[in-house]
């Protein structure tokens, strides 16, 4: 590992040259490492280890990852497909653990996937301990929409850290919008957004990750650089893999043009200059390059309520050059899922802030207890769910296992519902969902994607139950 002084010295000239072109030489973007299935099975081993990470500019990290790799390997299927994963623990102990914790223990999430809750597949109570193993099998429906999602750690209490040591990976399912003629025509890449919380004494990443300085990579590296010809249009799948910070995402002098988010494909291409990400959410975009230049992908200066102010910073660059192109933006996409319906019960939940020192936090006031359950409904049944902020600052509320519509925020109907699987409460508000419990039983969690808040309390369990057997 480095000595304190240079990785500070590299991160003082990193952030002075952050939002302008200096002498710097920025690395080239890379693409993580595909696993895809095959014969409708995609078996991998996956490895949880502590490694010094060259993030470009200098700066050399020690964090633990994935197989080595910030991000991890990127995980391909297909609906229908098996995913068996094999999770193996071997994340030594950091030097900082107060005494009694072990923020080594850590299981996997598939976020946004619907998928079964039970036993050995998207199962938030699995616990692995270090020097320990488990196998995930994660049977994915045949009707299963392609979309973008991704995986993380989610064991109660220790994901804040491990998230921050960039443990992170895409997982695409791909499908029936990957054969539109002209998403198929452009190329495609993945934009994994992460928020490092790096101490620059050590080099590390302190178990109380939000007293890290803030350090955001894409592909695992600092302001990466990647080129485009002149009218290309290309697919950028965009993870936004934080902890805490929001993504206002703009490139210079050109739109976005969505065409899904939250693995959910869009019913017609929404154009933006400005995309907003919140932690844990994805977007697909399609970019047409511009004139011949030099542009930036920034994210823009965003403050969370009462959270701490948090300001541009430039993420990658892309250089347009070479002979032009002429292609194509989409038309049509796909059908807009339906409204699933009247719902047969509405729920309200809080999220609060029950103690500052020590933080605590939960759900009406009451801090996550695995054992205790706070919902429970029917298989089959649709729910509208009400989400509130009791502490003037927005919380991206996230839900297991369901996707879900949302239908009012501040207590305004929407003039068009849209479906996704995290969706941000703005501070002192609320936002209205309706969410279909179809499929899958078994116990699950909702919770703030704002992962110390997770951490601290506020996520609560609730239970799917098979229909009761008519007599």
């Amino acid at each position: 590992m480095k000595s304190a002084r240079p990785i500070f010295l590299a991160l003082t000239l990193l952030l002075t040259a952050c939002n302008r072109r200096t002498e710097i030489q920025y690395e080239t973007l890379t693409q993580p490492e595909v696993r895809a299935s095959a014969g409708g099975v995609l078996a991998t081993t996956i490895t949880m280890s502590e490694k010094n990470h060259d993030i470009g500019v200098g700066i050399a990290l020690v964090s633990s990852s994935y197989d080595g790799g910030i991000p991890g390997p990127t995980l391909e299927l297909r609906p229908g497909d098996n995913l068996q994963i094999t999770l193996v623990n071997n994340i030594p102990m950091p030097g900082d653990a107060m005494a009694g914790t072990d923020p080594r223990v850590s299981n996997l999430h598939f976020h946004g996937l619907h998928v079964s809750p039970l036993g050995n597949s998207d199962n938030p109570l699995v616990e692995v301990n270090a020097g320990a193993s488990f196998t995930y099998n994660v049977a994915i429906p045949a009707n299963h929409p392609a979309g973008t999602f991704w995986y993380h750690p989610h064991h109660h209490g220790h994901v804040a850290w491990q998230v921050a040591n960039g443990m992170q990976g895409a997982l695409i399912v791909r499908g029936d919008v990957d054969a539109l003629p002209t998403i198929a025509a452009a190329r495609e890449r993945i934009l994994m957004l992460a928020n490092i919380k790096l101490d620059p004494a050590t080099g590390r990443v302190p178990v109380m990750s939000e007293t890290g300085m803030d350090l955001f990579l894409v592909n695992g590296k600092v302001r990466p650089v990647f080129t485009m010809r002149p009218g290309e249009v290309q697919r950028w799948r965009i993870l936004a893999g934080s902890g805490s910070r929001y993504f206002p995402l703009q490139l210079d002098s050109h739109e976005l043009h969505q065409i899904a988010f939250d693995g959910i494909t869009l019913p017609a291409v929404q154009s933006t200059t400005e995309a907003m990400l919140i932690p844990g959410q994805r977007t697909d975009v399609l970019v047409r390059a511009g004139a011949p230049g030099r542009y930036m992908l920034r994210k823009m200066a965003h403050q969370n309520g009462l959270s701490p102010f948090v300001p541009e910073h430039i993420l990658a660059e892309v250089v347009v050059e070479g002979a032009p192109l002429t292609m194509a933006l989409p038309t049509t996409l796909l059908p807009m899922r339906p409204d699933p319906g009247v719902a047969g019960v509405q729920r309200n939940w809080s999220f609060d802030i029950i103690s500052e020192f020590p933080m605590v936090t939960g759900v009406n006031m009451q801090p996550f207890n695995a054992a205790v359950v706070s919902a429970q409904m029917h298989l089959g049944s649709v729910e509208e769910w009400t989400i509130v902020d009791g502490v003037t600052t927005g919380h991206p509320f996230h839900i297991h296992t369901n996707h879900f519509l949302v239908t009012h925020v501040n207590g305004q109907p929407l003039a068009q519902p849209y479906w996704r699987d995290t969706v941000n409460v703005p501070p002192a508000g609320q936002v209205t969902v309706k969410i279909p419990f179809d499929d899958f039983v078994g116990p699950n969690v909702f919770h703030c994607h704002i992962l110390e808040h997770e951490d601290t309390g506020m996520m609560a369990r609730f239970d799917v139950l098979a229909q009761p057997t008519l007599k």
